[in-house]
């Protein structure tokens, strides 16, 4: 399968939004950089350094994958004692919001329906309010109260949009003073290590020239030696849940939209303590799975060895396993190539499947019977 017949596959062209994936980031982050919306926090405004400030992020499905990443990598880049984080996916808020609660309005369309019952809500306790929206009734929304907007490109799926909402966000609590300045120089360090010329190479798995393919190419596009891999198996993504959560979410997220595949995942060390145990029946399906763990440099030593126990073990057991990491300097670089990877992966895997990677025909379907 060359180039020629991905395309007829691939009929509205993600190989192309893929292939521009590092200069897009350029694009997510500059945009970010140039917005100048903050929240209006009311009593607290004048000493934000001694405070812990309430953030709410509403989003759902790839709205609400931004706001994951932001909660996990923050974890890492601040810690929990300034910022409390609360991500809502549907319509139920938490009972504690009040007028200086920061909320997020995360829609791509901004037509989403939880999302958009959700707000209603929220309104009634607060107007501290930002939406990150490429349009839609969301933004309607936010025009007739005054709330800020941060834009997002149009004609994308919100899924491939992620960038744009996470270093909006980012960059926001930037703004408002909430990132001390050892963080933002650690960031700013991130960011020029993800979007340099040196690790453009990194971002692009799009190389199946010179009469390689997807059905048989060298070892040196990752990306689609794990589709192949991946290809009419059900993979199961094992991480560890402090630095690596929101990698674990968007593998499982991208495989089950962009190739159509059932796709599993747990964190470690929980599921040692039951998950491990199911994998012993049925013993006439158990070859039917692959085991992938991603694994951060960083994790401490326990959870990395409880990680490679684990997964000799389960090779022992005769089942496929394979082990991802990378070794870039910093955390956010990580991910990105780490999500980067799973973008490729599930767009190989989505062609393999005889797929077109961008439509969603089960949710699509799903959104007209609730219509």
């Amino acid at each position: 399968m060359n180039l020629t017949e991905i395309k007829r596959i691939d009929t509205e062209n993600m190989f192309e939004l893929l292939s521009n994936y590092w200069n897009d980031l350029k694009v997510a982050v500059n945009n970010a950089k140039q917005s100048n919306a903050i929240f209006n926090i009311q009593n607290k405004k004048n000493n934000l350094s001694n405070c812990q400030i309430e953030i709410l992020i509403l989003g759902i499905g790839g709205s609400a994958m931004s706001g994951e990443l932001l909660r996990s990598y923050l974890k890492y880049l601040i810690g929990t004692q300034k910022i409390k984080f609360n991500l809502v996916r549907g319509w139920d808020i938490p009972d504690d919001i009040n007028e200086n609660t920061c909320v997020f309005v995360c829609s791509y369309s901004g037509n989403t329906d939880e999302t958009l019952i959700a707000l209603d809500t929220v309104e009634k306790f607060t107007k501290n309010i930002i939406g990150i929206t490429s349009g839609g009734k969301l933004a309607a929304k936010c025009k007739q109260n005054n709330y800020p907007i941060l834009e997002i490109p149009q004609g994308m799926m919100p899924r491939c949009a992620m960038s744009y909402s996470f270093f909006h966000l980012l960059f926001t609590l930037i703004r408002q003073g909430l990132i001390p300045e050892n963080a933002i120089q650690e960031l700013n360090n991130s960011i020029d290590e993800i979007c340099s010329e040196e690790r453009k190479g990194f971002f692009d798995f799009s190389d199946i020239a010179d009469n390689t393919n997807v059905n048989n190419t060298n070892k040196n596009n990752q990306a689609i030696e794990l589709a192949k891999l991946m290809f009419d198996k059900i993979p199961i993504i094992y991480t560890g849940q402090a630095r690596m959560e929101a990698v674990n979410l968007r593998w499982k997220a991208q495989i089950q939209e962009n190739a159509n595949q059932i796709c599993f995942g747990n964190f470690f060390p929980e599921l040692n303590h039951n998950e491990i145990n199911g994998w012993m029946f049925p013993t006439s399906q158990l070859n039917k799975f692959i085991f992938i763990a991603i694994t951060d440099k960083n994790d401490s030593e326990k959870l990395n060895n409880s990680i490679k126990k684990s997964m000799n073990l389960l090779e022992e057991m005769g089942m496929e396993v394979r082990n991802i990491s990378t070794e870039a300097k910093y955390l956010l670089t990580r991910i990105y190539q780490l999500i980067c990877l799973a973008d490729w992966l599930s767009f190989y895997l989505a062609i393999l499947n005889n797929v077109s990677p961008t439509p969603i025909p089960i949710i699509a379907k799903l959104k007209q019977h609730n219509g």
